[in-house]
């Protein structure tokens, strides 16, 4: 665990939210996933971090982990810092939730961080596209109406050196 960056302050942390780590093998998952995890960025005390928030992350196949890590670098653009902040981006499936979420965020224009776009369920989740919409919906059209307020005081300041 200290290898992976984890605290000793957390290791007991780590033990209770992950007891089934202690019948992992350590040379082919705990040190793959440990290895796969550094090779992507992450720094050993970043790791640390997030096995202390999700203990699962060792548990998983690196061959599941890197369909996930690619679309969510690639596809959906996201920095490496989202995944760091929300280790538990990898628990969920790429084909049920994750790329059909995105897709309704693209199709949307709207943006969330992972957490929120994720650990909710289907309806919160459009519930919160829809709110982020009307919201945007909102602002673009007060802008408009300064706009015209503008443009409209600007012509009658014109139009009065005019006459």
């Amino acid at each position: 665990m200290t290898r992976a960056g984890v605290t000793e302050k957390d290791i007991g942390k780590v033990v209770a939210l992950g007891p089934e780590l202690f019948g992992c093998s350590i040379t082919k998952t705990l040190d793959v996933n440990v290895k796969y995890f550094l090779s992507l960025g992450i720094r050993v005390r970043q790791l640390g971090q997030m096995i202390a928030d999700f203990p699962k992350l060792l548990r998983y196949k690196v061959d599941l982990l890197y369909p996930k890590y690619r679309y969510l670098r690639r596809t959906m653009v996201r920095p490496l810092q989202d995944l760091i902040e929300f280790p538990r981006f990898f628990s969920y499936s790429l084909e049920e939730r994750i790329i059909p979420r995105h897709k309704i965020m693209v199709e949307n224009r709207v943006n969330f961080k992972l957490r929120y776009m994720l650990a909710c369920t289907d309806e919160e989740f459009n519930e919160r596209v829809a709110d982020k919409v009307e919201r945007r919906r909102r602002f673009e059209s007060s802008r408009t109406d300064d706009a015209l307020s503008d443009s409209q005081t600007a012509e009658g300041t014109l139009g009065e050196g005019r006459e």
